[in-house]
């Protein structure tokens, strides 16, 4: 399976314009979405969408964290554009050679990375509103939570010589004790408590077999 990055790169050749827009297919655009990223794009080069994560999420066993705004660093480096709500120009796409295939899913961030070091510069579209679905199911939740955290250490190997810092080890031995301190305590704490120790269990784990896969320390 070649996955979302390949079918992003085969649209984009496919496509005739100088614009390029991307989004997911399980999320909801607002009626204004398509053309606030293409009035934004007649300014800039590479734009981020707002993303609005509760309409499509009220069902959900845990309550959405607030998404990162595009102005906003992740994992203390550089901001990113999610790949629901991303748009830019054909000479931005080719100048970083698309998206990466084969990566772990963190293309997004990747190529928004990939782009600022190029010396291009993230533009937020706060009125391109893009509803994200997150996941329904604990099961759901703790595999993508693993699978993202693991990505997080794929990210600090390919951009630690670009300045990415190391994850802070005492941060991490402050979720392993938050998490053992709980765990004797885990039955009498409410779903909502539940639910948010196991999303730490996950990332704890994610970034760990992470660490062994790509033999790089990021915890």
């Amino acid at each position: 399976m070649r996955g979302r990055a390949y079918a992003c790169n085969v649209g984009a050749r496919a496509a005739k314009g100088e614009a390029l827009i991307f989004c997911d297919a399980d999320d909801v655009a607002d009626p204004g979405w398509l053309s606030a990223l293409a009035e934004a794009l007649e300014e800039h080069e590479v734009v981020a969408g707002a993303i609005e994560v509760h309409q499509l999420n009220r069902s959900a066993p845990w309550r959405p964290a607030p998404f990162v705004s595009a102005t906003e660093p992740v994992l203390d480096f550089l901001p990113y554009a999610s790949g629901t709500s991303f748009a830019l120009s054909r000479e931005a796409f080719e100048a970083v050679n698309g998206f990466s295939v084969g990566i772990p899913p963190c293309e997004d961030i990747d190529i928004s990375w990939r782009l600022q070091l190029a010396g291009y510069t993230l533009h937020d579209a706060p009125s391109a509103v893009m509803h994200c679905r997150y996941r329904s199911s604990l099961r759901g939740l703790w595999k993508q939570t693993v699978t993202y955290a693991e990505a997080h250490v794929f990210l600090y190997k390919r951009f630690r010589a670009y300045g990415m810092p190391r994850s802070s080890i005492r941060q991490a031995l402050r979720r392993y004790g938050w998490l053992l301190r709980r765990l004797p305590h885990l039955h009498r704490m409410s779903r909502r408590g539940r639910i948010k120790w196991l999303r730490i269990l996950a990332l704890c784990w994610g970034r760990l077999r992470g660490s062994l896969r790509y033999r790089t320390l990021y915890l």
